[in-house]
């Protein structure tokens, strides 16, 4: 599948609401969505990031509402693309700030969240690629990050840091070399990686894709979306197995896209807002 039209994957009605962020989930869906999947286990989900993946910071396409857990945030879209399949999920970070910073935030505030799954976006390592901070630090630095979570006894994942058009050679240079790391890192590990790097970086210039960014530095929605698509893909396969989609327990339910998803009102025998066709 392209990853570059996530209309692939959930096509063109659905699609568009959440580019135009008018997707939300009901607050029973969770417990509906366990009853669906016969378990009343928790899957919580806590995804740690700088400007790119936190509460505040950069604004979609420098629009005022925060990254973080509003429609726009790539974690609450891949939540949509999973159909709900996480009871919980945080986006936490510190934009702006070094890995030594954010390791720091992390120890402090992550494990009231009580995770099961810990998303470490390589966003976490990007301002260090503009800092004079060395890449032996960094490879520490991200030990250190996964030993705490598995401490846990969550499950660590990671991306690649994205790409930074809009920054020095130097830290263009800083972001490939770690990025080769970390891709052995996680295979001998066992950890899985989303690669954000190579789903929003033009091959041609190694640099972002013009379309998925308004900065050169961070994602537009376009961008966003398609990491939202990355993030699913790997997440879906360590999640139990949806038993499908459920109903609202209030109809018409605002982040229900099909109307009059209960079957209310039969009037002829067809319920309202419903066609039959044939």
């Amino acid at each position: 599948q392209d990853l570059g039209d996530p209309e692939s994957l959930v096509g063109a009605a659905l699609s568009a609401s959440i580019e135009a962020e008018t997707v939300t989930l009901p607050s029973e869906y969770a417990l509906a969505q366990k009853a669906s999947r016969g378990t009343t286990a928790s899957v919580r989900l806590v995804n740690i990031g700088s400007s790119i993946g936190s509460t505040g910071g950069f604004g979609l396409d420098g629009k005022a509402a925060s990254i973080g857990k509003g429609a726009g945030s790539y974690t609450t879209k891949a939540q949509q693309f999973l159909n709900g399949r996480f009871d919980h999920v945080s986006d936490c970070g510190l934009p702006g700030q070094t890995s030594t910073v954010i390791l720091t935030f992390f120890a402090a505030n992550v494990a009231a969240f009580n995770p099961g799954i810990v998303f470490l976006s390589g966003d976490v390592f990007a301002n260090d690629a503009n800092t004079s901070v060395s890449l032996a630090t960094v490879q520490t630095n991200t030990a250190s990050f996964v030993a705490a979570i598995r401490a846990l006894g969550a499950q660590p994942v990671m991306s690649t840091v994205p790409p930074r058009t809009a920054a020095a050679a130097t830290a263009h240079g800083f972001v490939l070399s770690y990025n080769t790391w970390l891709r052995a890192y996680c295979k001998t590990e066992g950890i899985p990686l989303v690669d954000f790097y190579s789903v929003l970086a033009d091959p041609a210039t190694g640099y972002f894709y013009t379309a998925y960014t308004t900065d050169a530095l961070h994602p537009n929605t376009t961008g966003y979306h398609v990491m939202a698509v990355a993030l699913a893909e790997t997440l879906d396969k360590l999640l139990p197995r949806s038993g499908g989609w459920v109903l609202d327990t209030v109809n018409n339910a605002a982040g229900n896209l099909i109307k009059n998803g209960q079957f209310m009102g039969a009037p002829n025998g067809v319920p309202g807002e419903w066609t039959p066709i044939g």
